[in-house]
């Protein structure tokens, strides 16, 4: 018996590992694209400000916004959608009809082994069998990954992006309008545990933020 459970905990650690590889894996993924939004976002201000620069030397041009989330809300159309996003923190709908919050964002012990610590850059949300990841708020479907055997939908809105993982099928692709609540794809039930979890991720630029500050409250 001791030797089974001691086999049983190698194979759960190394599921764990692997698990976690896969999760930096999607997260520098994650970043690299974002980083290339801002690339842009600041390349295109600055022909802006060239182009709107008049011959007299005197004048200053217009600065690039320094900010990371600054550059990515250069338009009438994406200030509003950013200042509509901040607004609605704390009342956004949750990303499934039906969940409870199974892993917390940030650093943690893990509930079995205190020795492993879990880092969480979003939150895990168990759902039912089926259950459809859906949009917290309106954006912009920036990417559609694929990592391993999983989905990943990454959406704008304005300066900030949310993220809906671990779907074993997607409705959407990169460059759709999407509206609030609308869905993305089918969350995938892990075959072992029989669990649906899905993986939310709200940053604001280049900076992970706590979805647990941006979504309702359960009352």
């Amino acid at each position: 018996m001791l030797n089974n459970l001691t086999s049983r905990e190698k194979k759960l650690r190394a599921e764990l590992k692997e698990k976690a590889r896969q999760e930096q894996k999607l997260a520098d993924k994650i970043e690299d694209i974002i980083r290339k939004e801002i690339e842009m976002a600041k390349a295109a201000s600055k022909r802006q400000s060239n182009s709107n620069a008049t011959a007299n030397a005197s004048k200053r041009k217009t600065e690039v916004p320094s900010t990371s989330a600054a550059v990515l809300a250069n338009t009438p159309e994406t200030i509003k959608l950013s200042n509509d996003f901040e607004s609605n923190r704390g009342r956004l709908p949750w990303p499934v009809e039906q969940g409870m919050i199974s892993s917390s964002f940030g650093r943690h012990s893990h509930p079995v082994w205190r020795d492993v610590v879990v880092n969480n850059n979003g939150v895990n949300i168990n759902s039912s069998k089926g259950a459809k990841a859906r949009s917290i708020f309106e954006g912009k479907v920036i990417r559609v990954l694929l990592v391993v055997d999983k989905y990943a939908v990454l959406i704008q809105h304005g300066e900030y992006f949310t993220l809906y993982s671990n779907l074993e099928q997607v409705f959407v692709k990169a460059g759709d309008k999407v509206i609030t609540r609308q869905p993305l794809g089918i969350v995938q039930t892990n075959e072992e545990d029989d669990k649906t979890e899905l993986h939310l991720e709200v940053w604001r630029g280049s900076n992970k933020m706590d979805p647990e500050n941006w979504i309702a409250a359960k009352r």
